[in-house]
This record gives C-alpha cells, structure tokens and sequence, in this order.
C-alpha cells in the first residue's frame, strides 16, 4: 500500500510557500518561515525520495537530473530570454525596474548570447518572469553535490 506522508509534507509545504509568497506570514512576524523551514522540507522531501538504486547508476541518475531539472530550466529560460525585448515594447519591463539589483535595459545580440551562456552552461541568468525558478537551479546542484555526498562520504 501506497504512503502519502511525503505527499501530503509537500502538498503542505507548496500551500504554506504560496501563502508566504502572497504576505500571509509578516503580518504575524514569522516572514522568515519560508527559507528557514519550508525549503529544508522541499530538499528533505527530495531526498527522501532518492532511490538507492542510483548509486550503482550514476549514469541514470545525470541524465534523470538532466531531463527533470536542466532541460525544463533552459528550454523556459531560453523562450523568456528570447521574449525580453518584447517584454520591453509591450512595457511589461522598462529601464527603472531593478532586478537583482541591475537595472533592466533592451538586449542586444551580445547580450542575447552571453544571457544564452550563462542559461545553458551555469543555470543562471535567467528573465525576471522566471522568478521562481532560482529554485530548479537550486535544486539541481543540490541533488548532484548530494548524490556525490552519499557516493563517495557516504559509503554507497
């Protein structure tokens, strides 16, 4: 039989992150939740669910990472790099937006292939309208430096 306590923990965790995201927790002084409780259990839920079976297929288990996290992040980092100037004549973005403490400018073809670089090779870089996808990168180094832990420190 089938036990949904790792479901529920996580179905739990995206509600309370949603809240937090939308303000629900500074109004009672509990703004820190989310980076001090609710992305530990993400990463916990994660790793509870990583198949020991990987560690005698660390081929398998790349190219799960790979076709799970890297490609999703780069095909969507990608399309949104490509839509950035758009974002720009459609006044979604404009010159006084700050993100990530760097003013917002139109691209051009330099830009366009050093933000395609860092996307593709590093995982970062990406469009503001992916914001929320720092943690697919995140996600993705973490279960590799992990999967390394458990292999070689370990004993697997």
């Amino acid at each position: 039989m089938r036990n949904d306590t790792i479901t529920i923990a996580k179905a739990i965790a995206i509600i309370l992150m949603v809240a937090g995201h939308a303000g629900a927790f500074t109004r009672f002084g509990t703004h820190n939740l989310q980076s001090l409780c609710l992305m530990p259990l993400f990463f916990f839920c994660s790793g509870y669910c990583f198949k020991e079976k990987y560690l005698s297929e660390p081929i398998t288990f790349i190219k799960k990472r790979i076709k799970g996290l890297w490609r999703p992040y780069v095909k969507w980092g990608l399309f949104f790099l490509l839509l950035h100037n758009v974002s720009f004549g459609l006044h979604i973005y404009n010159t006084g937006y700050d993100c990530y403490g760097e003013i917002m400018y139109p691209y051009h073809l330099k830009d366009f292939l050093y933000y395609a670089f860092k996307i593709t090779a590093t995982m970062t870089c990406h469009d503001p309208m992916l914001g929320g996808y720092w943690f697919v990168h995140t996600l993705f180094y973490a279960s590799i430096f992990s999967y390394l832990i458990i292999k070689f420190i370990g004993g697997g």
